[in-house]
Formats: C-alpha cells, sequence, structure tokens
C-alpha cells in the first residue's frame, strides 16, 4: 500500500451496478443488499485486492481459508455460486484461467472511505444478522465497545 492511502478495509469497490463495501462485506445491486454467503464474499474481495491479476487457487484458498486444506471442488464450488450471484455465466466478471486460477477481468472503481467506524445495527429479537439469513436473533445478552452478543436460533433445524 502506498503511503498516504487509507488503511484497507476502508474501501467500496464498484462493478458494474455491484458494490461491495469492504467495512460491512456487503454487496450491493443497484443499492439493494444480496444475500449471500461469506466465503463468496471474501473470495471476491481477494480478487477485488487483485483486479486484472491471476490469482491461483492457492493464493484463493490460503487468503479465505487460511490454514485449512482444500479440495478443489470447494473452491470451484464457491466461485459457482458467486459467479450465479453476480449473473456472470459468460465471465465477463471472473474469468477462469484453466490449470491455475481466476482473473477478475470487469472494469472496477475504488472509494476510499472515512475511518469512522459504521454504524450500528438496530437488532431486535427476531431479526436475521447480517449475512446469516438462516438464523433468527431470540435474545440480546449483553454488549459493549465491541459490539453486542446475542442468543440466536438455527431457523432449520432449531439449534441455538
Amino acid at each position: 500500500m502506498e503511503s498516504g492511502e487509507p488503511e484497507a478495509g476502508l474501501r467500496r469497490w464498484q462493478f458494474g451496478e455491484l458494490v461491495l463495501d469492504e467495512r460491512t462485506l456487503e454487496l450491493s445491486l443497484r443499492g439493494q443488499p444480496l444475500h449471500m454467503h461469506r466465503k463468496p464474499l471474501q473470495v471476491l474481495l481477494h480478487l477485488l485486492q487483485h483486479a486484472n491479476e491471476v490469482v491461483t487457487k492457492d493464493e484463493l484458498a490460503e487468503a479465505c481459508w487460511p490454514g485449512r486444506i482444500l479440495s478443489d471442488t470447494v473452491l470451484s464450488t464457491t466461485i459457482k455460486r458467486l459467479r450465479a450471484m453476480l449473473g456472470d455465466d459468460a465471465q465477463q466478471i471472473i474469468k477462469t484461467v484453466h490449470g491455475f486460477g481466476y482473473r477478475f477481468v470487469a472494469p472496477v472503481s475504488v472509494e476510499w472511505l472515512a475511518a469512522e467506524a459504521p454504524a450500528r445495527l438496530a437488532l431486535e429479537p427476531g431479526d436475521h444478522p447480517p449475512l446469516r439469513p438462516t438464523w433468527s436473533l431470540v435474545e440480546r445478552i449483553g454488549g459493549g465497545g465491541s459490539g453486542e452478543v446475542w442468543r440466536v436460533r438455527q431457523d432449520r433445524t432449531g439449534d441455538e
């Protein structure tokens, strides 16, 4: 990073009508949030940080699943889910570089954001936490300067 640039995590990436906010790891289309699992968003962010470069499968695995050994299926499934969410069947955003990895090829612009903390969420019991649409908030247990602690329930299984 060049001297004088804000630190990582304070950027908003725009490509086409899609925007990825690094602070919240939220992807939106025309201002409307898209609900997506965290790993595809982490992969997207890493590809954006290395736009127009070939990012190897090993680099993606280490960046998004540090210390884990992955099968090729995990990464290819994550890329497939990401492309489905982006509407990128023709590989106009993320190009496969066969035998090596992937390259983010769409035109992208970056906006540096102020270092202010993101707005606090006004969560209520019954809400779904950000990026966790299959979990429901049951009860606020506590909170402090770092955030809030909630008891949650997995909607499908009922696990808490």
